[in-house]
């Protein structure tokens, strides 16, 4: 169901030859970041406030839980981060 994606990128070359070089660059660069897939994931956990101090936005993580498909564990980027400190609790927004 997913739409398809259709990116344009001006690429400018004198000679052909290095135009269509950097085109296929480009088009594998793009590939390379679609063709894996990505999930995202929210969720409260309990921390030390060592453990509090250390996280901060886009700071990579591994997330390792039994259920969907995590338990050897994936990396993921923490792209929100709701704090609260007194309670040593923290939401996170995680995407990878």
């Amino acid at each position: 169901m997913a739409k398809d994606i259709e990116i344009n990128s001006p690429i400018v070359h004198n000679v052909p030859a290095t135009a269509s070089t950097a085109a296929n660059t480009e088009a594998n660069r793009v590939l390379t970041l679609f063709k894996v897939a990505r999930e995202m994931y929210s969720l409260r956990v309990y921390l030390d406030p060592a453990q509090l101090s250390s996280l901060d936005l886009n700071k990579g993580i591994t997330l390792y839980y039994d259920r969907f498909n995590l338990s050897a564990g994936k990396y993921f980027v923490i792209i929100g981060l709701k704090l609260d400190a007194r309670l040593s609790l923290v939401d996170l927004t995680l995407f990878g």
